[in-house]
């Protein structure tokens, strides 16, 4: 055990006196033995990585890991090479030197821009993965914004690799900075009304009031959701006219969406009519006969909550209220046709008077 810390010892002294004589040796030995230290541990980390790391990667069964790890290659490649070289030459040279701003300098522009590029390439594959999801969960076309924030991160990491290269090189950018701090706030400020829009379709991404297909009733129009953008929103109505609703009036209009009325069948829909017959009629007649039209109407379901009632009694005749469900809320015109048809034709039969407006003049 004493021999091998003794050994340890002198190894330890005659690499510190390498070192110092290496400190003190002409700048074409440092020059070697940087580059040669960089070219080494550019190789150990290669072996590393593509060895147990891509290893240890490819056991996962996720496919993200893999597509991270290709981005990364071309910087773990020569990312340590370049750093290697920066400090190399940043050690043997002083500084404002022509050597240490050409190589050293241009090794950082380069490990930079290798950065920038990899950091590009990530957020160009991977943003779209998750505004895929997203928009797959909220039912909104998303690829504006998509599209907005992968240029934003663009501009956003290029600017920060400029700014670093122009900093490494002592260029002041403050002046650069408080330009594109007043051009944002310009920017910003112009687009106030975009923005509002903006915030508007992300609530609803969250709050999720409809979704594509829906029949909904907002605004005063009646119709089916075709697109929910960002901006706005688009429904096609029953006279085929398509109604473009900016998402900030949506916000604060309130909502009637046919398709979330039933947890249990969400395209069911209550279908409710007021019928008024003579007063001779026999109540029990009315019902029955109602009651036989819902059991024969193909559109209707049969429910616990299906219930003709003697609603009121009028001086013009008896006011029924029918409450009857069909399974598919888009048949809403067919059911009512079809239900209102019979109800004329049965009641014809049964000498049921359906009763109008009418005025009788006496004379005295």
């Amino acid at each position: 055990m004493i021999e091998i810390r003794n050994r340890i010892m002198l190894e330890d002294s005659f690499l510190h006196a390498l070192w110092q004589d290496i400190g003190v040796a002409e700048w074409w030995i440092q020059l070697s033995v940087g580059l040669g230290l960089s070219v080494i541990g550019t190789i150990l980390i290669n072996l590393v990585a593509k060895g147990p790391l891509l290893k240890l990667i490819s056991r996962s069964k996720n496919t993200l890991d893999d597509r991270l790890f290709e981005h990364f290659r071309p910087l773990i490649n020569v990312g340590t090479l370049l750093v290697g070289t920066w400090l190399t030459f940043d050690w043997v040279f002083e500084n404002g030197t022509f050597p240490q701003l050409a190589f050293g300098g241009g090794s950082v522009i380069l490990l930079l821009w290798i950065s920038a590029k990899c950091l590009s390439n990530i957020v160009v594959d991977f943003i779209p993965i998750f505004f895929s999801h997203w928009d797959d969960d909220t039912e909104i076309d998303l690829i504006g914004i998509q599209n907005g924030a992968i240029a934003v991160s663009n501009v956003v990491i290029w600017s920060a690799a400029i700014m670093m290269s122009l900093s490494h090189f002592n260029v002041d950018v403050t002046a650069v900075i408080a330009s594109a701090t007043v051009l944002s706030l310009v920017i910003g400020m112009a687009l106030q009304e975009s923005a509002s829009g903006l915030v508007a379709g992300a609530l609803m991404a969250f709050d999720k009031p409809f979704k594509r297909g829906d029949k909904v009733i907002v605004a005063g129009t009646k119709g089916r959701i075709t697109d929910i953008g960002l901006l706005s929103t688009s429904i096609k109505t029953g006279e085929e006219r398509m109604v473009i609703i900016p998402n900030k009036q949506l916000a604060t209009e309130i909502i009637e969406n046919y398709a979330q009325g039933n947890t249990d069948n969400p395209e069911q829909m209550n279908l409710r009519h007021r019928l008024q017959v003579g007063k001779q009629s026999d109540p029990a007649i009315v019902k029955q006969i109602i009651m036989e039209i819902l059991d024969d109407c193909e559109y209707t379901m049969k429910h616990d909550k299906t219930e003709i009632l003697l609603y009121d009694i009028l001086d013009s005749g008896l006011m029924f209220r029918i409450d009857c469900w069909i399974s598919d809320y888009n048949e809403e015109r067919r059911a009512r046709d079809w239900i209102l048809c019979e109800i004329i034709k049965r009641f014809n039969a049964s000498n049921i008077e359906l009763p109008y407006p009418h005025l009788e003049i006496s004379k005295d």
